[in-house]
Formats: structure tokens, sequence, C-alpha cells
């Protein structure tokens, strides 16, 4: 039975990485051509947010053995 929990809380983390990087990539492409300092620092943040994750996701891939 916990196995099958431990299944589920690993899919439903998957899809939560995959949702935010994809939100990040909308938002990203939505600013792509607005100026201003403040934007490119929430821009670089973002960038920075979502290649920590895409890391972590990899990170988690390899420790579940799914290379």
């Amino acid at each position: 039975m916990e196995k099958a929990h431990d299944e589920i809380n690993k899919d439903q983390l998957i899809n939560d990485f995959k949702v935010v990087v994809a939100d990040a990539e909308v938002l990203l492409k939505a600013t792509a051509n607005t100026g201003g300092e403040k934007l490119a620092e929430v821009r670089a943040k973002a960038e920075d947010a979502q290649y920590s994750k895409s890391c972590a996701w990899r990170c988690a891939s390899r420790n579940a053995g799914q290379n």
C-alpha cells in the first residue's frame, strides 16, 4: 500500500514540475520583448528557477532509476 502511495506522490511531483516549467516558459516568452530593469531582474530569476527545477527533475529521475 505504501509503495502505491509513493508512486502517486512521485507522479504528482513529476506533473507539478512539468506545470511549473511550462508556466515559466510561457512567462519568459510573454516578456521577452518587454524592457525595464525590474522586468529583466524578474526574468533572470525566472530563468534561474526554471534551470534549477529542470536540474532537480533530472536528479529525481536518476534517483528513481528512470535515466
